[in-house]
């Protein structure tokens, strides 16, 4: 029998300094909703009273154990607005590149985005940012870039810089 990878838990632990999001990534311990990202007290749901400056799409591909989400966010007088979330479990690739395109090209002033190139997700994104549009960057997630995403969005809300 071969003998399987050794994984040095210490070093990944050290990757990733957030405590929660070590505890759900890497060792199963899904939390409960007190330990979400944000609470419900830090989401601030508003109409956006400007038009936008710029905006982008990020997506994380799925197909059947996951959902595929596509998001837009945009930036209007120094806050940031989360304009979209639309959610596709079991879609096509064909209709997720669809609607990555459609949100691509619908979106005012569009800046770029980045696609979970990950897993599944390779295909899909190299096809987008081939043939969609370029600026749709491919991207792998890695547990350090996971924590740098969750603390700058829980900084823009402790800022009373992110609404929904």
């Amino acid at each position: 029998m071969k003998q399987g990878l050794k994984v040095d838990i210490e070093s990944l632990r050290k990757l990733c300094p957030d405590p929660l999001v070590f505890a759900q990534e890497y060792e199963c311990a899904f939390q409960d909703s007190m330990a979400a990202m944000l609470s419900q007290d830090e989401l601030v749901w508003k109409e956006p009273s400007s038009p936008p400056e710029k905006s982008w799409t990020g997506v994380d591909i799925g197909r059947f154990r996951d959902m595929t989400a596509i998001v837009q966010v945009s930036l209007r007088k120094g806050v940031y607005w989360v304009d979209s979330i639309k959610t596709m479990g079991g879609a096509q690739y064909k209709t997720q590149l669809s609607e990555i395109g459609k949100a691509a090209r619908g979106a005012p002033l569009f800046g770029g985005g980045y696609i979970d190139a990950g897993g599944i997700g390779s295909a899909v994104a190299e096809f987008a940012h081939q043939e969609l549009d370029s600026r749709l960057k491919p991207f792998c997630f890695t547990a350090q870039s996971k924590t740098q995403a969750y603390e700058f969005v829980r900084h823009l809300a402790k800022d009373g810089k992110l609404f929904f």
